[in-house]
């Protein structure tokens, strides 16, 4: 409860709430705690994105997923866990995903996919594309941190390994489809995609091509007064 309160807290979720039953009441009972120990700023509801997505995913799901992988963590050693599995793991994906696997949302969000909102059919966690989404941008970078303060070198080494060997399928999101496309590459792995989700984010669609070393070959003509984006939309 407490996990879940804080996170629908910040998310906006939580605002003009109305439905009543038991664990929307516990909710806002502990919210109105932990507001007077975090003083944070809180999302607008409306900057969630529910619109052409099965339910199985949407951002309330994810939340509850996210509540209780942070419990996992705080409370069942799920951290040492991972850490473990990079450094001892034979197969790092496959006892990933099983670890992921095991964690289950709360009973409430197991029969709702929005608040007030029951459904008959039963959602115990997200879908495997999602977790391998947490692995890539949440794990992988943390327990790569981690490596780095406490001078773990096996686990730096591990982690690097994993993250540029890897596979990652093609054309996996939108921004990948288009890069690929306009940069005639393929991904083949999880630094390949991440590679050109940074260049997008960071040079493409801000314009800074002078600054790129791919936009200083494209745009090496003389007769270039002013550098494109790569990306248009």
């Amino acid at each position: 409860i407490q996990t879940e309160s804080l996170l629908y807290g910040l998310s906006g979720f939580m605002k003009d709430l109305h439905f009543k039953d038991k664990y929307i009441a516990d909710l806002k009972e502990s919210r109105r705690i932990l507001k007077e120990i975090f003083m944070e700023e809180s999302m607008d509801r409306s900057e969630w994105n529910f619109f052409r997505l099965r339910p199985a995913n949407f951002p309330s799901i994810r939340i509850a997923y996210a509540s209780a992988l942070l419990y996992e963590i705080a409370y069942n050693n799920l951290f040492s866990a991972i850490v473990r599995i990079f450094e001892e793991g034979n197969n790092i994906t496959k006892e990933l995903m099983g670890k992921f696997n095991e964690i289950k949302i709360s009973a409430y969000w197991q029969n709702h996919y929005n608040f007030g909102k029951s459904s008959k059919s039963v959602t115990r966690t997200i879908g495997k594309e999602r977790i391998k989404d947490i692995i890539t941008n949440v794990i992988l970078p943390v327990i790569n941190y981690y490596s780095v303060i406490f001078e773990k070198e096996n686990l730096k080494k591990r982690v690097d390994y994993f993250f540029r060997k890897e596979k990652q399928k093609s054309g996996s999101n939108e921004i990948t489809r288009i890069m690929e496309k306009q940069l005639d590459v393929k991904v083949n792995s999880i630094s390949d995609e991440q590679g050109l989700l940074h260049l997008h984010n960071f040079y493409c669609i801000k314009g800074k091509c002078n600054e790129c070393d791919i936009g200083k070959i494209v745009f090496a003509n003389e007769e270039v007064h002013e550098p494109l984006k790569i990306i248009l939309y």
